[in-house]
């Protein structure tokens, strides 16, 4: 008999395909919107109502806002135009050892974190420095540097 329970248990997806799946579909309340695809694939979407803010970084925390952010990808760096001091990260793409260097006379201090903002290494750079990240895996990080509270700098590294 209960070969004969596991055999019918086994079809009902068949039968019932949303059975044991559920369906979550994205939805905004705002005056106004439409969602476009073009040709070659692309799409925009837009809206009016809502609320558009940068994101807030620090050191631990990255706290995004908004319906076209499904999920937070970091596609370029970000370079204070008020900082005057040229910082210097490389080789990129790296196997173990990431130099930074700055004429900053102060302290800056740095964080190196992944996509999803989990950080794998802080620190204080004043002049240059080492930084070994090969313990890391291979993927795409950022490192941010700020002083004073303030962000001054955020670059793309890419660990082989």
């Amino acid at each position: 008999m209960k070969p004969l329970y596991l055999f019918l248990a086994s079809l009902a997806p068949l039968y019932y395909p949303n059975l044991l799946s559920q369906n979550i579909t994205p939805s905004v309340i705002a005056l106004a919107g439409d969602h476009q695809r073009l040709p070659g694939g692309s799409q925009i979407t837009w809206t009016i109502g809502e609320p558009v803010i940068d994101p807030v970084r620090s050191e631990s925390l990255l706290l995004t806002q908004g319906f076209h952010q499904p999920e937070l990808r970091i596609i370029t760096g970000f370079i204070d135009p008020d900082f005057a001091f040229p910082i210097s990260i490389f080789p990129s793409p790296t196997n173990g050892l990431l130099m930074l260097k700055t004429t900053y006379p102060d302290k800056l201090k740095y964080y190196l974190s992944d996509i999803f903002g989990r950080t794998f290494s802080q620190g204080t750079l004043v002049g240059e420095q080492i930084l070994e990240v090969g313990e890391l895996n291979a993927g795409t990080y950022c490192i941010y540097f700020s002083t004073d509270g303030r962000l001054v700098r955020s670059e793309l590294i890419v660990k082989k």
